[in-house]
Protein backbone atom coordinates (compact mmCIF):
# COMPACT_ATOMS: atom_id res chain seq x y z
CA UNK A 1 0.00 0.00 0.00
CA UNK A 2 1.05 3.66 -0.95
CA UNK A 3 -0.02 4.61 2.42
CA UNK A 4 2.37 1.98 4.42
CA UNK A 5 -1.18 0.45 6.07
CA UNK A 6 -1.13 -2.90 6.21
CA UNK A 7 -5.20 -3.95 5.75
CA UNK A 8 -6.65 -7.62 7.18
CA UNK A 9 -7.96 -9.63 3.89
CA UNK A 10 -11.36 -9.17 4.49
CA UNK A 11 -11.08 -5.32 3.88
CA UNK A 12 -9.57 -6.20 0.33
CA UNK A 13 -12.94 -6.39 -1.84
CA UNK A 14 -12.44 -7.72 -5.74
CA UNK A 15 -14.94 -5.92 -8.20
CA UNK A 16 -16.20 -6.69 -11.51
CA UNK A 17 -13.54 -4.11 -13.34
CA UNK A 18 -11.05 -6.43 -12.18
CA UNK A 19 -12.30 -9.57 -13.87
CA UNK A 20 -11.13 -11.20 -17.06
CA UNK A 21 -10.79 -9.32 -19.94
CA UNK A 22 -8.80 -7.06 -17.45
CA UNK A 23 -9.03 -3.39 -19.05
CA UNK A 24 -8.10 0.00 -18.32
CA UNK A 25 -6.07 0.64 -15.15
CA UNK A 26 -6.64 -3.10 -14.17
CA UNK A 27 -4.77 -4.23 -17.37
CA UNK A 28 -2.18 -1.68 -16.58
CA UNK A 29 -1.26 -3.08 -13.05
CA UNK A 30 -1.39 -6.94 -14.26
CA UNK A 31 1.34 -5.72 -17.63
CA UNK A 32 2.90 -4.20 -14.97
CA UNK A 33 3.13 -7.42 -12.34
CA UNK A 34 4.72 -9.59 -15.94
CA UNK A 35 7.47 -6.87 -16.14
CA UNK A 36 8.38 -7.00 -12.45
CA UNK A 37 8.52 -10.65 -12.62
CA UNK A 38 10.40 -10.66 -15.62
CA UNK A 39 12.94 -8.58 -14.14
CA UNK A 40 13.00 -11.36 -11.41
CA UNK A 41 13.39 -14.15 -13.64
CA UNK A 42 16.56 -11.48 -15.46
CA UNK A 43 18.11 -10.77 -11.52
CA UNK A 44 18.20 -14.62 -11.34
CA UNK A 45 19.37 -15.35 -14.72
CA UNK A 46 22.26 -13.12 -14.25
CA UNK A 47 23.34 -14.14 -10.49
CA UNK A 48 23.53 -17.62 -12.33
CA UNK A 49 25.85 -16.58 -15.00
CA UNK A 50 28.16 -14.25 -12.57
CA UNK A 51 28.32 -17.08 -10.09
CA UNK A 52 29.34 -19.47 -13.24
CA UNK A 53 31.86 -16.47 -14.21
CA UNK A 54 33.33 -16.11 -10.70
CA UNK A 55 33.85 -20.16 -9.75
CA UNK A 56 33.70 -21.75 -13.50
CA UNK A 57 31.46 -24.54 -11.56
CA UNK A 58 27.96 -25.12 -13.06
CA UNK A 59 26.74 -26.55 -9.69
CA UNK A 60 28.21 -23.37 -7.73
CA UNK A 61 26.34 -21.35 -10.05
CA UNK A 62 23.22 -23.44 -10.04
CA UNK A 63 23.21 -23.07 -6.19
CA UNK A 64 23.83 -19.20 -5.89
CA UNK A 65 20.86 -19.19 -8.61
CA UNK A 66 18.25 -21.55 -6.43
CA UNK A 67 18.97 -19.62 -3.24
CA UNK A 68 17.95 -16.48 -4.40
CA UNK A 69 15.08 -17.85 -6.14
CA UNK A 70 13.59 -19.64 -3.30
CA UNK A 71 14.08 -16.60 -1.02
CA UNK A 72 10.67 -15.68 0.03
CA UNK A 73 11.31 -12.07 -0.09
CA UNK A 74 12.94 -11.89 -3.62
CA UNK A 75 9.63 -13.82 -4.94
CA UNK A 76 7.24 -11.28 -3.13
CA UNK A 77 9.03 -8.54 -4.32
CA UNK A 78 9.39 -9.68 -7.88
CA UNK A 79 5.46 -10.56 -8.26
CA UNK A 80 4.39 -6.99 -7.16
CA UNK A 81 4.16 -3.07 -9.28
CA UNK A 82 7.44 -1.84 -7.60
CA UNK A 83 11.18 -0.70 -9.07
CA UNK A 84 12.68 -3.05 -6.26
CA UNK A 85 12.47 -5.81 -8.98
CA UNK A 86 14.33 -3.35 -11.57
CA UNK A 87 16.60 -2.02 -8.81
CA UNK A 88 17.76 -5.74 -8.48
CA UNK A 89 18.19 -6.84 -11.94
CA UNK A 90 20.71 -3.63 -12.81
CA UNK A 91 22.61 -4.15 -9.45
CA UNK A 92 22.83 -8.17 -10.61
CA UNK A 93 23.80 -7.16 -13.96
CA UNK A 94 26.29 -4.31 -12.59
CA UNK A 95 28.03 -7.57 -10.63
CA UNK A 96 28.04 -9.98 -13.79
CA UNK A 97 29.79 -6.84 -15.40
CA UNK A 98 32.17 -6.35 -12.63
CA UNK A 99 33.14 -10.11 -12.66
CA UNK A 100 33.97 -9.61 -16.72
CA UNK A 101 36.15 -6.51 -15.72
CA UNK A 102 38.01 -7.97 -13.26
CA UNK A 103 38.98 -10.44 -15.76
CA UNK A 104 39.79 -8.27 -18.53
CA UNK A 105 40.49 -4.73 -16.86
CA UNK A 106 42.26 -3.43 -19.78
CA UNK A 107 38.59 -3.38 -21.80
CA UNK A 108 37.19 -0.12 -21.65
CA UNK A 109 34.08 -1.00 -22.34
CA UNK A 110 33.32 -3.18 -19.01
CA UNK A 111 34.66 0.24 -16.93
CA UNK A 112 32.18 2.13 -18.60
CA UNK A 113 28.79 -0.22 -18.45
CA UNK A 114 29.66 -0.10 -15.03
CA UNK A 115 29.42 3.11 -14.64
CA UNK A 116 26.54 3.26 -16.71
CA UNK A 117 24.70 0.58 -14.83
CA UNK A 118 25.21 1.97 -11.79
CA UNK A 119 23.89 5.69 -12.30
CA UNK A 120 20.67 3.64 -13.73
CA UNK A 121 20.49 1.87 -10.33
CA UNK A 122 20.90 4.68 -8.85
CA UNK A 123 18.07 6.69 -10.12
CA UNK A 124 16.00 3.65 -9.51
CA UNK A 125 16.83 3.24 -5.94
CA UNK A 126 18.36 5.62 -3.98
CA UNK A 127 20.31 2.50 -1.89
CA UNK A 128 22.31 1.88 -4.97
CA UNK A 129 24.28 4.69 -3.86
CA UNK A 130 27.43 2.45 -3.20
CA UNK A 131 27.50 0.83 -6.25
CA UNK A 132 30.33 3.77 -7.16
CA UNK A 133 32.71 2.26 -4.27
CA UNK A 134 32.30 -1.45 -5.24
CA UNK A 135 33.67 -0.35 -8.83
CA UNK A 136 36.46 1.09 -6.72
CA UNK A 137 36.64 -2.39 -5.10
CA UNK A 138 36.50 -3.95 -8.39
CA UNK A 139 39.43 -2.21 -9.42
CA UNK A 140 41.35 -3.44 -6.55
CA UNK A 141 40.47 -6.94 -7.20
CA UNK A 142 41.59 -6.49 -10.79
CA UNK A 143 45.11 -5.37 -9.38
CA UNK A 144 45.00 -8.19 -7.04
CA UNK A 145 44.02 -11.04 -9.81
CA UNK A 146 46.80 -9.06 -12.23
CA UNK A 147 49.77 -9.90 -9.74
CA UNK A 148 48.69 -13.59 -9.19
CA UNK A 149 48.32 -14.74 -12.71
CA UNK A 150 51.16 -14.70 -15.31
CA UNK A 151 50.56 -12.07 -17.90
CA UNK A 152 48.94 -12.54 -21.04
CA UNK A 153 49.74 -11.58 -24.41
CA UNK A 154 46.24 -10.75 -25.11
CA UNK A 155 45.50 -6.92 -24.68
CA UNK A 156 42.10 -7.45 -22.69
CA UNK A 157 43.86 -9.93 -20.18
CA UNK A 158 47.28 -8.10 -20.40
CA UNK A 159 48.38 -7.02 -15.90
CA UNK A 160 47.15 -3.47 -15.51
CA UNK A 161 49.01 -0.44 -14.56
CA UNK A 162 47.57 1.28 -11.42
CA UNK A 163 47.68 4.72 -13.83
CA UNK A 164 45.11 2.42 -16.33
CA UNK A 165 42.75 1.50 -13.62
CA UNK A 166 42.70 4.54 -12.05
CA UNK A 167 41.84 5.71 -15.83
CA UNK A 168 39.22 3.22 -15.85
CA UNK A 169 37.82 4.47 -12.72
CA UNK A 170 37.29 8.02 -13.14
CA UNK A 171 35.97 7.31 -16.91
CA UNK A 172 32.92 5.26 -15.01
CA UNK A 173 32.68 7.80 -12.60
CA UNK A 174 32.25 10.66 -15.41
CA UNK A 175 29.52 8.06 -16.64
CA UNK A 176 28.23 7.38 -13.33
CA UNK A 177 27.48 11.16 -13.82
CA UNK A 178 25.89 11.55 -16.60
CA UNK A 179 23.43 8.67 -16.35
CA UNK A 180 22.15 10.34 -12.85
CA UNK A 181 22.48 14.16 -13.92
CA UNK A 182 19.07 13.94 -15.74
CA UNK A 183 17.12 12.42 -12.65
CA UNK A 184 18.67 14.84 -10.07
CA UNK A 185 18.70 17.83 -12.58
CA UNK A 186 14.92 17.18 -12.97
CA UNK A 187 14.36 17.15 -8.97
CA UNK A 188 16.31 20.03 -8.39
CA UNK A 189 15.14 22.16 -11.04
CA UNK A 190 11.42 21.30 -10.82
CA UNK A 191 10.90 20.92 -6.65
CA UNK A 192 13.16 22.62 -5.30
CA UNK A 193 12.89 25.07 -2.03
CA UNK A 194 15.15 27.74 -2.55
CA UNK A 195 12.75 30.72 -2.26
CA UNK A 196 12.18 29.65 1.51
CA UNK A 197 15.21 27.15 2.57
CA UNK A 198 18.25 29.20 0.47
CA UNK A 199 20.44 27.94 -2.39
CA UNK A 200 21.95 25.07 -0.37
CA UNK A 201 19.00 23.48 1.48
CA UNK A 202 16.55 23.93 -1.03
CA UNK A 203 18.31 22.17 -3.63
CA UNK A 204 19.16 19.39 -1.61
CA UNK A 205 16.30 19.10 0.22
CA UNK A 206 13.80 17.62 -2.45
CA UNK A 207 16.71 15.06 -3.22
CA UNK A 208 17.46 13.87 -0.09
CA UNK A 209 14.96 14.75 2.26
CA UNK A 210 11.61 14.22 0.65
CA UNK A 211 12.03 13.64 -2.80
CA UNK A 212 9.63 15.29 -5.71
CA UNK A 213 6.73 13.59 -4.81
CA UNK A 214 5.79 15.42 -1.78
CA UNK A 215 8.41 18.58 -2.11
CA UNK A 216 6.23 21.84 -3.08
CA UNK A 217 7.61 23.33 -6.99
CA UNK A 218 9.51 25.90 -6.53
CA UNK A 219 7.94 29.74 -8.36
Amino acid sequence: MADNVIYPFEFIVHTGPELWPYRGEVLLWRLSRLVSIAFGALTIGLTYLTGLELTARRQWALMAAAILAFMPAFVAQSSIVSYDSMSAALTALFLWTGAKAIKQPGRWRWWLILGGLAGLAITTKYSAVLLPVEIVFIAVLAAWRSRRTPPIASLASRQPSYRLLVSRVLGAGLVILLAVSWWFGFQAWYFNTVSTRGWIAGILEPLMVRGAATAPPSV
